[in-house]
């Protein structure tokens, strides 16, 4: 009777718990090339440039010469990464004797800056793409005055480039 079916359904958990899977190991890469062509090139100084794109796209300074027709006014950018941004700070110099008056305003942050013959700023608040702010420069004492404006743009050309272009493809304005 040891052949009966009842029998033989009690020895097949057995069996089964017998075997048991061993997990599959990842196998070695022996086809290992070494990289040629494209991938093999040295990232250059102008590569990584392209890569670190400001994240303020500066538009043309509005210039307004003081009373006698002056124009002493510099506004110079420097950049430092935060983040993964690329906020500006500014330098601004006139002549060593003039007051000096500067402003930066983006949305509801306005900060004033005042001093002698040349002024650094800090940098300009992180914000969202799209954002546009200004750095406004006034020299006290020849009224001249420069106006920086800048709009935060993405850094990379990936797909935000791409959606950039074709959206003013699409809509004018």
């Amino acid at each position: 009777m040891s052949d009966t079916p009842q029998n033989r359904s009690l020895e097949r958990p057995q069996q089964t718990r017998e075997k048991t899977r061993e997990a599959p190991r990842p196998r070695e890469r022996t086809d290992a090339r070494p990289i040629t062509g494209e991938a093999a090139r040295p990232i250059t100084e102008a590569a990584k440039a392209a890569k670190k794109r400001p994240g303020l796209q500066m538009e043309d300074a509005i210039v307004t010469p003081g009373a006698a027709g002056e124009s002493n006014i510099v506004i110079e950018k420097f950049w430092v990464e935060v983040d993964g941004h690329l906020p500006a700070g500014f330098s601004v110099t006139t002549r060593p004797e003039h007051q000096l008056e500067v402003t930066l305003e983006q949305r509801s942050y306005r900060k004033n800056h005042s001093g002698t013959g040349t002024l650094k700023t800090g940098l300009t608040p992180i914000a969202p793409i799209g954002t546009k702010g200004r750095v406004v420069a006034r020299d006290v004492t020849t009224g001249e005055t420069v106006e920086q404006p800048w709009t935060w743009k993405p850094r990379g050309s990936g797909f935000a480039g791409l959606w950039q272009f074709i959206r003013r493809l699409l809509w004018k304005g």
